[in-house]
Order: C-alpha cells, then structure tokens, then sequence
C-alpha cells in the first residue's frame, strides 16, 4: 500500500501496474488449485474431520470456495484504488455492494436457502471487482500475465490425476491427504515445466530468503 502511493506520487506507474500483476498471479498461483482441490475432495474432507451432518453442506462449501478466486481480485482492486486516492469513489461503490447483496440475499434465500446466501456473496464479489476493474482501468493498465493460462492449465492437470486417484481408490476418512499429496506434487511440477518465468522468480525469492 505505501509503496503504491509513494509510486503514485512519483508518477511510476509501471510499476504499480506490474506490482499488481505479480500481486494477483501470484495469489492465483495458490488460490486456483486450492479452489480445485477442494471441490475434488471437499466432500470427504468435510465428512472425515467435522461428520457426516457437515458433508451435507457440500454444495455451500464449494459455492464459497469459488468466491475465493473473486476475493483476490477484490482485494487487489479496492487496495489498489486506496493507495491511488480514490477512496471518494472506492466509497460509493461499497455502499452500492452492500445494496446489491441485500437484494440479492432477498431473493435467493427464500430459493436455495444457505446456498443462495453463498451464491448472493460471490454474485456481488464477481459485479464488485468488475466495478472496481474498471474504475481502476482508467487510471492505470490492468495486465493479465500469461502466466495466470499457465495456472489454469496446470490446474487441469493436477484435477485429472486427482479425479482419477478418486475414482480408484477411497478418499474416505484420513485417505484424502493422499490425493492431497499427489495434487500438490502435479500442480507445481506442471506449473515449473511449463512457465520458466514463475519457476525462476520463486526459485531466486528462495534463495533470497535463505529458505
């Protein structure tokens, strides 16, 4: 936030445009397997650590889960547009949020019940980032890494080796760590092999990091 004010100030939007790419593809990066993961085996992650009665809220879960890919996006934005001075206007969009969410808790509730409450959240996480988007647009250049294709794709990946494991073996009880595992393992092996750039950048902060 201070650094893309004093960038700001300074007139070096470059680099508040490139911080912000790396910001989301970065988050991403975590977000889009974890978000996969998770409706691959939430199921079973729900019944073995909290029981049976939890699993029955599967559908809420997943629902929340993919609302954890507009939060980054959310987040980002609106910090952004902040740290740009635009906290007049980042204002009045929030207030429209929260309408919009009071409607459309209104009208889903009665319908799906939990489910809409969760649905309501991610419809107005989706309309507020693209509001946000946009207001942010036009003061700097929103760019999309091709490294984010490269999340997606590897992504796929990592959910068809899981999808398969689940489908051989049981996930029931403590078993789910093992696809857990094996997922991890795919995704990033992927990711390194097909985008050199986030495989160098993670591999130098490492080494920055003594890690």
């Amino acid at each position: 936030y201070i650094r893309v004010s004093r960038w700001s100030i300074t007139s070096e939007t470059n680099l508040i445009e490139e911080s912000l790419s790396k910001g989301i593809t970065y988050s991403l990066l975590i977000i889009v397997p974890f978000v996969a993961g998770g409706i691959l085996l939430g199921k079973d992650i729900l019944h073995t650590l909290y029981g049976a009665e939890f699993a029955s809220g599967y559908s809420t879960f997943v629902v929340l889960l993919i609302s954890q890919v507009t939060i980054v996006f959310f987040t980002f934005f609106s910090s952004y547009l902040s740290a740009l001075d635009k906290q007049k206007d980042l204002f009045k969009f929030m207030l429209l949020s929260v309408v919009i969410n009071i409607i459309l808790n209104i009208i889903l509730i009665p319908i799906f019940g939990i489910v809409g409450a969760a649905i309501a959240t991610v419809i107005n996480m989706i309309l507020c980032s693209l509001m946000f988007g946009n207001l942010l647009s036009k003061t700097i250049k929103i760019k999309i890494d091709n490294s984010i294709f490269n999340i997606i794709k590897s992504t796929i990946i990592m959910s068809l080796f899981v999808g398969i494991y689940c489908l051989i073996f049981s996930t029931y009880n403590l078993y789910f760590i093992f696809p857990v595992i094996i997922g991890i393992l795919v995704y990033f092996i992927s990711m390194f092999i097909l985008d050199q750039k986030v495989y160098n950048e993670l591999r130098a902060l490492i080494i920055y990091r003594g890690i």
